[in-house]
């Protein structure tokens, strides 16, 4: 005998609920590794900063190529580029 139309609803439900819960499961994975990569970017992006204002010391010019560095996130170039423009008024 077939399920009834309450019975397939139910089976309907359950199963998009088990989907929904596995897909936010991946979403929050996701999310995770993505804050990783930023953080690593933007660890190696002050690396890269670091480094090219050693190379200006050491050929004797600050010619302020760090500010060139671009950031992961637009808080983060507003940021660098707020340090650029302190960086050109004192120097």
């Amino acid at each position: 005998m077939g399920m009834s139309t309450r019975e397939q609803i139910e089976r309907h439900l359950a199963s998009r609920k088990s989907e929904f819960e596995a897909g936010q499961k991946v979403m929050l994975e996701l999310e995770a590794r993505q804050a990783s990569l930023r953080e690593t970017l933007l660890h190696t992006s002050g690396a890269i900063q670091v480094l090219q204002e050693q190379l200006s010391i050491a050929d004797g010019s600050d010619t302020g190529t760090s500010c060139s560095v671009n950031s992961v996130r637009e808080s983060d170039v507003d940021y660098r580029e707020s340090q650029c423009a302190d960086r050109a008024a004192t120097g």
